[in-house]
């Protein structure tokens, strides 16, 4: 996940390829390059062009290449343009979810689930109610990894520990899911801002740059026991480009030792970004 803002407009569009394949494109740059690409694109597919988003005024001259919108769609999210910045938010897909399950309305909360990481007892497989859970189960944490992904990570933590109880726990992982539910209901309008960087660009290979990287990890301690939880967010030039949220691959002997893998992970994670950038 990364989108690298240049020049001095801000331009998208949702390209469908309807020719052998199926596939949505977003292209990000100043207008004239969005323009050029769309063309190549164009001439070697059938496509259909869901709009673009125009940076500035002095993109005039290319009103007619392609219907101006002000807001995409794009794999479950909504990019809208604010000034000089991209609101990248799944509002309407979260209003959706909310309203099937009445939430909409009165139900909202401020804080997440706490969990039970590691505190249960398993359980009974041959409970005739224990299946019906479990697919139950998997449709929420599918449904919340949908937001996990691409623009929450704030309930990242959560829905991960809620996706790894669903084998042995279903009905803790439907608690948590419920209470992710109601923290979304509290604040739906949540997104991610992708803006201009001006001190300097996020590539290297312009003057010999290269882009600072913030790396921050912190361990779960392992509340419950056995092994701790890992969270990391990568930072290059102040602006997010990699989450994630994993149980770790042992059992630290110490607060300290879940620290530095959980920092080991990182720095790993870190490094791949950098190598992209």
């Amino acid at each position: 996940r990364q989108m690298c803002i240049r020049d001095r407009s801000i331009s998208a569009c949702d390209v469908e390829m309807r020719k052998n394949l199926y596939e949505n494109v977003i292209i990000t740059g100043g207008t004239e390059i969005v323009v050029k690409v769309m063309e190549l694109i164009q001439n070697l597919w059938d496509c259909k062009i869901s709009g673009i988003i125009p940076g500035n005024s002095s993109d005039e001259k290319y009103k007619d290449h392609i219907e101006r919108v002000k807001s995409l769609n794009f794999l479950g999210m909504t990019l809208e343009k604010i000034k000089t910045k991209l609101f990248l938010h799944q509002y309407q897909y979260i209003l959706t979810k909310l309203r099937d399950r009445g939430l909409l309305e009165g139900h909202g909360k401020h804080n997440l689930p706490v969990a039970n990481e590691g505190k249960l007892d398993p359980e009974n497989k041959m409970d005739e109610g224990f299946a019906g859970r479990k697919t139950q189960a998997q449709t929420e944490v599918g449904t919340l990894m949908w937001l996990t992904i691409k623009t929450r990570p704030d309930i990242g933590p959560v829905v991960g520990i809620a996706a790894s109880s669903i084998a042995h726990n279903p009905e803790e992982t439907l608690r948590l899911c419920s209470g992710v539910w109601k923290y979304l209901a509290m604040i739906a309008d949540l997104g991610m801002i992708i803006e201009r960087t001006h001190e300097r660009r996020l590539t290297r290979y312009e003057l010999g740059d290269t882009p600072e990287v913030l790396i921050a990890s912190d361990a779960s301690f392992s509340p419950g026991g056995g092994k701790s939880r890992t969270g990391i967010v990568i930072l290059v030039n102040g602006k997010i480009v990699h989450w994630t949220t994993c149980r770790q691959d042992r059992t630290a002997l110490s607060t300290c030792e879940a620290e530095v893998l959980a920092h080991r992970t990182g720095v790993q994670l870190g490094l791949c970004t950098v190598s992209y950038t």
